[in-house]
């Protein structure tokens, strides 16, 4: 009766796990000109000063990311417009190093050009390097047009283009060109630690799961102890790994395990060195080509 007890709250706490209730009201999330898909999601910033200035200002900026993608998501909302129709051009700034400075060489900008049209507003993103050389190009019907307002418009940038992995810090901060010292936030910048989640097939994990606990009731029933013990830790070993797949916790097993055997291979002469731009790859320096190679 106690194992039968434990079957059911393993059970109950899977299907909260995996369907987990505020998800069955989310909306789904992604680049389409319409902005009520952000309640909820992303970080959330504004600016409450009074828009005395001339040109249209800067009033809130929401960042995030989106499941299974390796995208960053952001959202600018500006005040209501002088003149219907009129564009709007900002610099997304990003300091891709953490280190407070927004001038070196693995730093990058975006210049993001809004021109609302009469139903949509398309957004023309130019990602450049800290030297100014033109890196990508991404452009879309992804703004509100001149009749819904004219002052939301979305974006994403891969961060494969940024040169981040996930769960790495980097710092950004928005200014426009148009108003002088129009920025959010108004000083100093934002850090984040994106990380985009692995939505898993969660009906084959459920499935699974009552499989190999079933077995392993059986198993445990009829004492067949050797079988029920290469069940149990095998079943539970790819249980854990389907679950975890992709997690942050999958990203910081494989950085750990770089870093010992890092630390390891310098007992015995073996110079190596972890790659941070990938978590878990290590490079191993080999004398009689004076080259490197990838050993995890």
């Amino acid at each position: 009766m106690r194992l039968f007890h434990f079957f059911i709250a393993v059970l109950c706490a899977a299907v909260i796990l995996l369907w987990p209730p505020g998800s069955w009201f989310m909306q789904k999330f992604g680049l389409d000109g319409q902005f009520d898909d952000w309640k909820g999601r992303a970080s959330y910033l504004s600016d409450y000063k009074d828009n005395d200035s001339i040109g249209r200002k800067l009033k809130s900026l929401s960042w995030g990311t989106k499941e299974n993608e390796r995208n960053l998501y952001f959202m600018i909302e500006l005040f209501e417009p002088v003149k219907t129709g009129s564009s709007f051009v900002c610099r997304l700034s990003f300091d891709i190093n953490d280190n407070g400075s927004y001038d070196d060489g693995i730093d990058k900008f975006a210049k993001v050009l809004y021109k609302p049209g009469h139903d949509t507003g398309e957004v023309l993103v130019e990602l450049y390097s800290s030297q100014g050389k033109l890196l990508s190009t991404y452009e879309g019907d992804w703004g509100e047009g001149s009749i819904s307002g004219g002052s939301c418009f979305e974006f994403s940038i891969p961060m494969a283009d940024l040169h981040i992995y996930p769960a790495q810090y980097i710092r950004f901060y928005l200014s426009s060109a148009a108003v002088k010292g129009d920025r959010l936030p108004s000083e100093g910048d934002i850090q984040w630690k994106p990380f985009p989640v692995m939505v898993r097939d969660r009906g084959k994990i459920t499935v699974f799961a009552m499989l190999w606990l079933l077995g392993s009731v059986v198993l445990y029933r009829h004492r067949i102890w050797l079988f029920y013990y290469i069940w149990s830790a095998v079943g539970f070993t790819f249980l854990f790994i389907m679950v975890f797949r992709g997690s942050f916790l999958e990203y910081r097993i494989e950085y750990w395990t770089g870093l010992v055997l890092h630390h390891l291979l310098q007992y015995v002469d073996i110079t190596t060195y972890v790659f941070d731009k990938a978590p878990g790859t290590i490079l191993v320096f080999i004398k009689m080509d004076n080259s490197w190679t990838t050993l995890i």
